[in-house]
């Protein structure tokens, strides 16, 4: 029975990896000159909270599921919310380049990548900013070659007054939902899905809160 799930996952990645198109074109003018030369790899759904640091306002962290696209992550149903394919948190301390903001798929062999903020662009006080970020350090075939991580279509996530409505509060929790989309290095080749296949499946990493 493990295994009949572990190939329906499978199967269920590889469909929704191969459905998906290069969305570049729905990118600010700032982040698609970064990717002129790069090649579109995947995207993935995170819902979670970005968390703040009450005494200065300051982004503490990150923490998310992340999901295939066109899943349901809220749904109550299993058929449609589906299982989280890895987690976006931040590293503590940095990596050697800088990097924090880091995706982790949840595979056989570590898989995962780290950036630094690039640039970013902001649509309204409601939603955090969309973002463009560099890779600082990979590991890991799938996402061996991932260049550039563009962060859009965001939901909700910036600062509320949750701080000064509940004092003694040290981190508040907010919220938040966005679309991640990868591209490889300059010049660059997707990995494609057969190393998706290869890689990556049913398995679980349970440790995410990396300070």
């Amino acid at each position: 029975m493990k295994l009949i799930a572990t190939g329906l996952l499978l199967c269920s990645i590889l469909r929704w990896v191969a459905a998906l198109t290069d969305p570049r074109s729905t990118f600010p003018g700032m982040f698609t000159q970064s990717l002129a030369y790069s090649t579109y790899i995947t995207s993935l759904y995170a819902v979670g909270t970005q968390n703040y640091n009450c005494t200065t306002s300051a982004l503490d962290r990150p923490e998310a599921a992340l999901y295939q696209v066109g899943s349901n992550p809220y749904s109550n149903k299993t058929a449609t919310r589906g299982r989280p394919v890895g987690y976006h948190y931040f590293l503590f301390p940095a990596d050697t380049n800088g990097g924090k903001a880091t995706w982790q798929l949840n595979c056989k062999q570590p898989q995962k990548v780290t950036t630094k903020l690039l640039n970013q662009t902001t649509f309204n006080a409601v939603n955090i900013n969309w973002l463009i970020t560099i890779m600082t350090s990979s590991s890991g075939s799938v996402f061996s070659n991932v260049g550039f991580v563009i962060r859009a279509d965001t939901r909700f996530g910036t600062i509320q007054d949750s701080c000064t409505s509940a004092p003694g509060v040290v981190i508040t929790k907010q919220p938040y939902s966005a679309v991640y989309h990868f591209y490889t290095k300059a010049s660059g080749t997707s990995p494609g899905t057969s190393k998706l296949y290869e890689e990556c499946g049913d398995h679980e990493d349970g440790n995410h809160d990396h300070r």
